[in-house]
């Protein structure tokens, strides 16, 4: 089974469209159900707020990002050494498994430059394994493969975005010896919604019929669309990581019953335009 990566960015605020919050207390009770099913993968982001200091997570690996901010560029570098360290130091880590560059566009001009320089220290220093990218589109590799290879690359890929899977990119990614993880397997969360929660947050008309069409399949093929979701990215061959989001405990207990199992099924005819589920265009 591929490695199961959780994804905290609503640990301590809402994320996303649909997103809950989780507080410290919800936090603790993901962390036990995590550790019973040797799930010991994080993916965090300095931005992301987990208030509690108390939180020890030396057991889990962790996938945190950076991100140059649009001004105060030279602060942001200044402090990023101290920031890398506090928080390891906040969470009792002894090394990241990867640190990610989160915007390709840093690595084109001098502060993301300095900020990988940054990364490549660490890494030297043992406090980080690797270094990577976090990417939306095909043609962001370009860019990335211009300056430095990475040792992984994360890639949004569910049943309605399809285009890494369909181009071999992944394959390329594995053949280069690139780690691959992937992101976004539910859309976040829009794929597993039902139709008045989504009218709610007036999701585009094109997407919510694309929605439609995929439930309606899901009913007549007997899958809950999470397990759809789940299925179609399992079937794909080349995946290192598998990162998920859920709202509950209760969600994210089903979602591990999900990926215990395997089931061939085929949703070629549901991929959609990007400009529909790029989440930086809603």
């Amino acid at each position: 089974m591929n490695k199961l990566v959780v994804g905290t960015a609503n640990f301590g605020k809402k994320y996303g469209l649909l997103g809950n919050r989780f507080n410290n207390k919800h936090f603790r009770k993901i962390l036990n159900t995590l550790s019973k099913n040797k799930i010991n993968f994080l993916d965090t982001s300095l931005e992301y707020y987990i208030s509690n200091k108390s939180l020890n997570l030396q057991k889990f690996k962790i996938i945190t990002k950076i991100k140059l901010p649009r001004k105060k560029k030279i602060i942001y570098l200044k402090n990023l050494k101290k920031n890398l360290n506090n928080h390891l130091k906040k969470f009792k880590l002894k090394k990241f498994y990867s640190v990610l560059i989160h915007n390709v566009e840093d690595l084109e001009n001098k502060y993301g430059l300095e900020a990988l320089n940054i990364l490549k220290n660490f890494k030297q220093d043992r406090k980080i394994d690797k270094i990577g990218v976090s990417i939306y589109e095909i043609k962001d590799l370009k860019k990335v493969f211009k300056v430095f290879k990475p040792d992984i690359i994360q890639i949004p890929l569910n049943i309605f975005n399809q285009e890494f899977f369909k181009k071999n990119i992944i394959r390329d990614l594995k053949n280069k010896k690139i780690l691959v993880q992937v992101r976004s397997i539910f859309l976040q969360g829009l794929l597993t919604q039902n139709e008045k929660i989504l009218k709610k947050f007036k999701v585009k008309k094109k997407l919510l019929e694309k929605i439609r069409s995929f439930k309606e399949w899901c009913l007549n093929n007997n899958f809950s669309q999470a397990e759809a979701c789940i299925y179609f990215v399992k079937n794909i061959k080349g995946i290192d990581l598998i990162t998920i989001g859920f709202n509950n405990k209760d969600e994210l207990k089903q979602i591990l019953n999900y990926f215990k199992n395997k089931k061939k099924i085929n949703l070629k005819k549901f991929k959609l335009n990007k400009k529909y589920i790029d989440p930086r265009k809603w």
